[in-house]
């Protein structure tokens, strides 16, 4: 009986094995694919509140969808699956952005799923961009993010997204007007950094700015790798560098109050290198305040700054040249006013009295401005109405000479009669030409 039992032991004993063997060599099924939530939107894109160009640089391999426009389909999402982004830990990549209506205002987020767990944002830096204020189809919108180094190796997904006239944006959440667009990313698995690194060259988003403005600082042409150390590193004299605390990646935003250069050092196993050194200059810059300027160089914006203008405004702010003699010069690199409510109105003069050179908005931009009168100043004139803000505008200040024909000069000196309000001949016949003043006696 003993002996049966024992043999009936082992049988059970080897069925087991047998069936734990024959379980473990069929190839198991692959987990099932991670779902994302589809957000929606209550009105269709056609309203042309979409992304319509996106395109990254920096990566492996990158993403480039052009003129994609409204894309048609159900809640306005669209999964570019065909388009991948390749990235390594520790990498920068530059991001491009534009919406598609000149009309409306809107504003766009990005985030990459780098935990693979079906969820945008639940870790702080899947968040990878989002723009600094609203735009239309004129505003390009670019930015720079950094590849975690602790970010999970395999194929994952990246969402962008935009919405109507408001920077609070949800990567699931449901709105009225905009678009969802996702893509394929690829993290590559992170191998040792190689000694000794390339460092490549420091490069930065605005190479000049209004001091206390942000700009971020990122690399290209350096090498990466597990176990790289990276510090950026400033200089007002661009010889004696010192480290910046807690700049230790790839990328870095900041700001400054004098012209600042800026390096990047790169260590592996003990072996540190530098980067090629960009400069960013400070910037002499004026916000619309209604204060009166004296100046003949710098850069004028509106009263929002770099970003939107702001709502309910009536300012006026005069400029005076700061060398005498000399006319104010307003090149406006940019410019963008809600048509027919928000305007630029531009006085030929030292006040609001003067004669008008012209009324701007978005449909009328003013371009090159030159003062054309005796004291050589400029008089601007803000309206904006209670709602629907625009990222207004920039121009680069400057004062040029008058404008000189030879053949009034002569005559000038001939009748030794001179234009009201002039002390030297130059000054008097640009005035005359330009403003058809009558001579005194």
């Amino acid at each position: 009986m003993k002996i049966n039992n024992y043999i009936k032991k082992i049988k059970q004993f080897v069925g087991a094995t047998l069936l734990l063997l024959s379980t473990a060599s069929i190839a198991q099924p692959p987990p099932p694919p991670v779902e994302y939530c589809v957000p929606t939107y209550s009105n269709l894109c056609t309203s042309n509140d979409y992304v319509d160009n996106f395109f990254t640089t920096g990566g492996v391999t990158n993403i480039s969808n052009l003129s994609s426009g409204c894309n048609g389909q159900p809640n306005n999402f669209n999964y570019y699956g065909g388009q991948i982004l390749t990235i390594n830990p520790g990498q920068s990549v530059d991001l491009s952005l534009q919406t598609g209506s000149p009309q409306w205002d809107e504003a766009i987020a990005v985030w990459i799923d780098y935990n693979q767990n079906g969820t945008f944002g639940d870790i702080a830096n899947e968040l990878v961009y989002i723009t600094p204020n609203l735009g239309n189809s004129s505003t390009i919108f670019t930015g720079t993010f950094t590849v975690p180094q602790d970010a999970s190796a395999g194929l994952t997904r990246m969402r962008v997204r935009c919405r109507y006239n408001n920077l609070i944006i949800d990567p699931c959440a449901n709105y009225t007007f905009g678009e969802t667009e996702d893509y394929d990313v690829e993290v590559l698995s992170a191998i040792p950094c190689v000694a000794p690194p390339i460092a490549g060259t420091a490069n930065s988003s605005s190479t000049s700015l209004c001091s206390g403005l942000n700009f971020n600082l990122s690399l290209t042409g350096n090498s990466f790798g597990s176990g790289m150390v990276y510090q950026w590193q400033s200089s007002t004299n661009g010889t004696d560098y010192i480290d910046i605390v807690g700049a230790n990646a790839t990328f870095y935003s900041t700001s400054q109050t004098v012209t600042t250069y800026y390096r990047c050092s790169l260590t592996c196993s003990g072996e540190t290198v530098f980067s090629v050194p960009v400069m960013v200059n400070n910037e002499n810059c004026f916000i619309m305040d209604g204060n009166p300027v004296t100046t003949c160089s710098g850069t004028f914006y509106d009263n929002g700054g770099t970003g939107d203008y702001l709502n309910s405004t009536n300012l006026t702010q005069t400029f005076t040249p700061s060398t005498p003699g000399q006319m104010l010069q307003f090149d406006f690199t940019s410019f963008n006013t809600e048509v027919g409510f928000d305007s630029l109105t531009i006085y030929n003069g030292p006040d609001a009295t003067a004669p008008i050179i012209g009324v701007y908005d978005l449909n009328n931009p003013p371009g090159l401005i030159v003062a054309s009168n005796p004291t050589g100043e400029l008089t601007f004139n803000f309206f904006s109405d209670g709602s629907v803000v625009r990222l207004g505008w920039e121009a680069t200040i400057s004062c040029v000479p008058p404008v000189v024909n030879d053949a009034v000069v002569l005559y000038a000196y001939t009748l030794g009669k001179l234009p009201q309000g002039f002390g030297t001949p130059h000054q008097e016949v640009a005035y005359v030409k330009n403003n058809n003043s009558t001579f005194k006696d």
